[in-house]
């Protein structure tokens, strides 16, 4: 994984956060665009995460330049901008995911995770703003806050009637939510889910 921003806190922050996963290894940090794109094309990481405010060649340049020459490197914009534009600009350029610095450490991780697995993580909203909320065919992984609530009981061992009790739900509306949550993630069962909520601490 390669992380760019050009505020050295944030990157160390980022670095910190995402090798205490076992999943990632950081092999390159760089403050601009153009030392980032050189080092994509040179290590060929897994996972490119990067700002779309670095100097030199901005975030949306490098992503548009990637992809241009073939690359098939995961890419999630972790942004401070104003969301919905700066989302737009992510998922216009090719980017294949996207959270605002200000989201929680967990979600950051969890999107860096699902991009790293192949998937995309856009929120419903923005897609729809982009026009037809699609990415190019791929799944939107980025739960709601209702599906990370129950996501979040699913992982602590509630059963669906718990889950229906507490959140004034149905069984069957609860038993839709789950089905949902498993579908965007890629989880198989909830042995999955909870290997998830372990691995970006999201329980």
């Amino acid at each position: 994984m390669i992380i760019v921003d050009d505020h050295p806190m944030v990157s160390a922050a980022l670095k910190d956060l995402l090798e205490n996963n076992d999943t990632f290894e950081v092999v390159a940090v760089h403050d601009n665009g153009g030392a980032a794109l050189s080092a994509v094309r040179t290590l060929q990481p897994d996972l490119l995460i990067i700002d779309l405010g670095v100097p030199v060649l901005g975030g949306v340049e490098v992503i548009s330049r990637l992809r241009a020459g073939g690359s098939g490197v995961g890419i999630l914009v972790v942004s401070g901008g104003e969301a919905h534009e700066s989302g737009l600009r992510a998922l216009r350029a090719g980017a294949n995911g996207f959270v605002h610095k200000t989201d929680a450490m967990s979600e950051i991780a969890m999107a860096a995770l699902v991009v790293a697995r192949g998937k995309s993580y856009f929120n419903q909203e923005l897609l729809m703003l982009a026009g037809d909320g699609q990415t190019d065919g791929r799944p939107v992984t980025r739960l709601t806050e209702r599906e990370f609530e129950v996501f979040r009981c699913l992982v602590a061992g509630q059963s669906n009637r718990d889950i229906g009790e507490h959140m004034r739900l149905s069984n069957k509306t609860v038993s839709a939510y789950k089905m949902k949550i498993m579908r965007k993630l890629g989880a198989r069962n909830i042995r999955d889910l909870i290997e998830l909520a372990r691995e970006t601490d999201s329980a």
